[in-house]
């Protein structure tokens, strides 16, 4: 049975805050679900700036950690390259630039052609 998400993302962020150490420990393994990594890349798009920021720095953490967990999310992240935010962009340069270690299906090289950025995109 999925499970399903009991907050919006607004909520998760204040959780994620808390001092109270139980839901902190919660939230970190929530990082690992493959839903709640989903909640987070549609937070990419959000209207609300805080929510486009918190959402692609816990998506850089998780992408240095465990980068395959977001590889299924490789265009959705090559999205965010086209957002008129230069901050947001370079967030997320950073996340894709962590999936060059897991980039089995050479994705990054096409992004670094097409977007003129060869050597942004490099391997770790």
């Amino acid at each position: 049975m999925p499970i399903k998400l009991l907050m919006s993302i607004e909520e998760f962020f204040r959780n994620l805050e808390s001092k109270d150490h139980s839901m902190r420990k919660i939230v970190g393994q929530l990082l690992s679900s493959r839903r709640v990594i989903f909640f987070l890349v549609e937070g990419l798009f959000a209207r609300d700036a805080r929510v486009r920021y918190e959402s692609a720095g816990l998506l850089r953490l998780i992408a240095e950690n465990s980068p395959q967990l977001l590889y299924p999310h490789f265009n959705s992240l090559r999205d965010v390259l086209t957002s008129p935010d230069a901050i947001l962009r370079g967030d997320i340069r950073r996340v894709i630039k962590q999936l060059a270690r897991v980039d089995s299906q050479q994705k990054i090289g096409y992004l670094a052609e097409d977007y003129g950025l060869s050597t942004a995109f490099q391997p770790l």
